[in-house]
């Protein structure tokens, strides 16, 4: 590379061994400075490297002829790429699965990609109320529609205001609706114990008794729904 092309920000790789230094080939690194002068750039490393000094990110920086520098190749989406996450079962399992434990409420949860890699998820009631939440990986990072779902269904529940479903420690306290009448009381968590399980798995169990009252019908309505279940397992 020519000093006149390297640009602070610029992500470059590695191609040549410099100062007897091969360990250094082939790392990937960020152009923090420039000097054209002596034809040399630092360069801070995205892995730390033996050998190289620690500036006060606590990242592996050198000093190195730019000469022995190229821009690093960027991985880029593809609109078939796109096509092929928004079809996948995977991404839609993935999706509710991240609802469920964000606690969203029920709705419509819709993905929109783009080709610079944000990740939306929005979320529609029956009322048509909207709300979306964004995701987006670092730079440096390679795209992972995992990473992507959970940031923005992460941030679409913060905009909601809903909170994880709250699991407790052993033996940590917790408080769920015990009747159909709106009885709220609480309980210490014991792995194994069935009502235990049974009310966490249901999603009545609650950090507080105001978040209980919050979703007191829906727990109902759970409830309703579990209890015919069951009585079709119990001829």
């Amino acid at each position: 590379m020519k000093y006149e092309d390297c640009k602070i920000g610029m992500k470059v790789k590695v191609t040549k061994e410099y100062d007897c230094n091969k360990n250094i080939v082939g790392e990937i690194g960020v152009v923090q400075m420039v000097y054209p002068k002596i034809g040399l750039a630092t360069i801070q490393f995205i892995r730390n490297v033996k050998g190289c000094w620690a500036d006060s990110c606590r990242r592996s920086c050198w000093n190195i002829d730019v000469d022995c520098i190229e821009p690093a190749d960027e991985v880029k989406l593809t609109n078939k790429q796109l096509e092929r996450y928004a079809k996948s079962p995977h991404v839609r399992d993935k999706m509710a699965e991240l609802g469920q434990k964000y606690n969203i409420p029920d709705g419509n949860l819709a993905l929109s990609l783009d080709l610079k890699g944000y990740v939306r998820v929005s979320w529609r009631n029956n009322k048509g109320t909207f709300f979306c939440g964004y995701g987006k990986c670092h730079p440096d990072d390679k795209f992972d529609i995992n990473v992507g779902l959970e940031l923005a269904i992460q941030r679409l529940a913060e905009s909601l205001g809903c909170k994880p479903k709250y699991k407790p420690k052993t033996n940590g306290v917790f408080y769920y609706l015990a009747t159909d009448e709106g009885y709220i009381t609480g309980t210490w968590y014991t792995p194994g114990n069935l009502a235990d399980e049974i009310a966490i798995a249901i999603g009545n169990c609650f950090e507080t008794r105001e978040e209980v009252c919050k979703h007191e019908d829906e727990i109902i309505e759970r409830y309703e729904k579990l209890i015919a279940y069951a009585k079709t397992l119990n001829k």
